[in-house]
């Protein structure tokens, strides 16, 4: 089902507020917060891009603008940034998302998309800590339901890396091994994890979802998405069965499309300050 809105120029990082029934995501470019409970709607415009939104409590999430942190209470249109960066023009914050200690993991990006000018960064509400170096488009973070092995893609890579992860120190200890995506005509972009381990890969210029075990290094099944430039994709609904899926406008697409699974989804993790 494709949700019933005018398309985004650049839909991305879609997240579920389970004690709201509700799924937000974000158009980048236009800075602007969408909901859908049964309706799609904006809810907050901001004078910035919007990169990435994390769930907080209640309304409120932690999102990464261009150059800046911040707390966003998206119903009650208010913005508290926590840090703010003096990135070259060229650098900007993309995509982002919580471990299970609630430290907030969040990449930046050449928006030329051609050098590896970007990072990893960690933030725990005190202060930014440099995760990984060398990367040029920062995007898909997950952890495997145990918190042993990190999840991470730099799109023209065309591979998701795995990583042992210390949630203890929140801190990555070894490269493991990349699965390789490279047959795919497009690149990797965001991701999901469901609750038997398998990634939800959304492929940015494939018109798809692939869903990968990362323990075997294999792709089980690919989902068909009705727009090119698939973006992300997050679990959702009361039994967490709906995987809910962003994408940009290049003359179709720009909507977000909400997919029934077979498979369950868990809830993203919180950022705990």
């Amino acid at each position: 089902m494709e949700l019933n809105i005018e398309p985004q120029r650049l839909g991305e990082s879609p997240i579920y507020i389970r004690e709201l029934d509700t799924f937000l995501w974000v158009d980048i470019l236009n800075g602007d917060i969408f909901s859908y409970n049964g309706n799609a709607k904006m809810e907050m415009h901001v004078n910035d891009m919007i990169t990435s939104i994390s769930p907080y409590k209640g309304t409120e999430v932690i999102a990464s603008l261009r150059d800046r942190i911040a707390i966003i209470d998206w119903k009650n249109k208010i913005t508290n940034t926590l840090l703010k960066l003096d990135f070259p023009e060229n650098i900007r914050f993309n995509d982002g998302r919580c471990d299970a200690r609630g430290r907030f993991f969040i990449g930046t990006m050449d928006m030329n998309e051609k050098e590896p000018l970007g990072a990893l960064y960690k933030f725990s509400g005190r202060k930014l800590e440099r995760v990984l170096d060398n990367v040029t488009i920062s995007n898909g973070i997950a952890w495997s339901l145990d918190s042993r092995f990190m999840y991470y893609i730099d799109s023209p890579r065309k591979s998701v890396q795995v990583f042992d992860y210390d949630l203890s120190m929140g801190r990555i200890t070894r490269h493991l091994y990349d699965i390789d995506l490279k047959n795919y005509s497009g690149v990797p972009d965001g991701m999901a994890i469901d609750i038997n381990n398998n990634l939800w890969v959304a492929i940015h210029g494939s018109s798809l979802i692939s869903v990968i075990d990362p323990a075997k290094n294999e792709i089980l099944n690919e989902v068909k998405i009705a727009a090119k430039k698939v973006t992300s994709c997050t679990f959702g609904s009361v039994n967490m069965d709906k995987l809910f899926v962003t994408s940009a406008y290049d003359g179709t697409g720009g909507i977000p499309f909400i997919i029934d699974t077979d498979s369950r989804g868990v809830e993203l993790n919180r950022y705990i300050p």
